[in-house]
Order: C-alpha cells, then structure tokens, then sequence
C-alpha cells in the first residue's frame, strides 16, 4: 500500500520488480495532491446524492 496525506494512492497484492515500485513512487511524488484533494471532495459530494 501507498499513501500520501493520509490517501491510498495504490494498493495491490504481491511481489513488485524494482523498477515498478520506482515507477510508483515518482508517481506518487509527481501528484498534486491539493487536486486529489479537491477531487476526492467533489467525488464524495456527489456520492452523498
């Protein structure tokens, strides 16, 4: 599991080569996190319809 600010950013079961966690983890630094922010807020807002 991955996560940033408090956020699952990636969760999968077993066993990863190298370069695929480096993969993951530049991904993970290269997000802007207040625009996650702000789309899991309008998710979670649209899901409380």
């Amino acid at each position: 599991m991955l996560f940033r600010d408090g956020n699952l950013l990636y969760n999968q079961e077993g066993a990863l080569p190298a370069h695929t966690i480096e993969q993951i983890l530049t991904s993970a630094e290269e997000l802007n996190m207040d625009e996650v922010r702000a789309e899991i807020e309008m998710l979670e807002k649209d899901n409380s319809k």
